[in-house]
């Protein structure tokens, strides 16, 4: 697997591997609105990638400056989820898929882990394959239930490590440093393996200007003037719940065991602000936020 290339890559051997990223979408907090149904509204409220994945996918991408190989972004949501695969695509990743399908609609973690597993496997990734490994966010702004990660490497039947900070490839595995309370610990992962990056690990980089131009010639803007792949883009895969023969029992609402119990509606709250100093009150800042 390893190959040589001692001008760019001195003290590391070349690895033809794929850094796969699950990377998800999601609702700018203040835009977040929940449907009838209980469900986040992700089709019409503005939205950013989490930004727990964010974390991941700068830790891809540093992976890959250093050893080479391809980043891939595979993530499960409706088509406006294409902005942030775009956003991927202008940092450097080499290819990216969306799963997405009405019949997915509603999924809870567990109908989300069994999707994403079954489209790794569909895209060829497997737990017999030992040139790739799996990365994702801790959690997500609009869950913060950290399930995902977990239950993709099991439905996948590959070891998992949360809240990693760095690293390396090493032959046929991966040495990591994760944290834990009250310090870090350093630990081997047999390669294919499920990395949850911290969300203390590198921030994600800028736009890559070069990256950037080659993207742009397969992009357009849709009905609503937002950035969209073209139809046919070589760098962009859009599958379907068929596509992936993912179970309809298992998916959607219908595929997940979570009840909603409620969804209260968050008001802001209003206090007025004292300000003081050594001589006693100055003044009071009304309807402070």
């Amino acid at each position: 697997m390893p190959v040589s290339d001692g001008d760019k890559y001195s003290d590391w051997e070349v690895l033809m591997m794929d850094f796969v990223v699950l990377l998800k979408q999601v609702p700018k907090p203040k835009e977040m609105r929940v449907t009838a149904e209980g469900t986040l509204d992700r089709a019409s409220a503005p939205s950013q990638i989490n930004q727990d994945c964010q974390h991941a996918l700068e830790m891809a991408l540093s992976m890959k400056d250093t050893y080479g190989g391809r980043v891939v972004v595979v993530s499960m949501g409706p088509p406006n989820f294409q902005m942030s695969h775009i956003t991927a695509m202008e940092r450097g990743v080499d290819e990216t898929v969306l799963l997405s399908d009405r019949k997915l609609g509603g999924s809870d973690t567990w109908a989300t882990g069994y999707a994403l597993s079954g489209t790794l496997k569909h895209i060829g990734y497997s737990s017999e394959r030992n040139d790739w490994v799996v990365m994702g966010g801790r959690q997500t702004t609009d869950g913060d239930t950290a399930h995902v990660p977990s239950q993709v490497a099991e439905n996948l039947g590959i070891p998992q490590v949360t809240l990693v900070e760095t690293c390396e490839i090493v032959d046929d595995s991966v040495k990591v440093r994760r944290i834990v309370e009250g310090g870090s610990m350093d630990l081997s992962m047999p390669l294919p393996c499920m990395l949850s990056i911290a969300p203390t690990a590198a921030p994600l980089r800028g736009r890559n200007m070069k990256a950037a131009v080659a993207v742009k010639k397969h992009v357009t803007k849709d009905q609503r003037g937002k950035d969209t792949f073209k139809e046919g883009a070589p760098i962009f895969r859009l599958l379907s719940a068929d596509d992936v023969e993912l179970e309809g029992p298992k998916i959607g609402l219908a595929g997940s065991p979570t009840i909603v119990a409620a969804a209260p509606k968050v008001e802001k709250a209003s206090r007025d602000l004292q300000v003081t100093d050594t001589n006693g009150l100055i003044g009071i800042v009304e309807g402070w936020q």
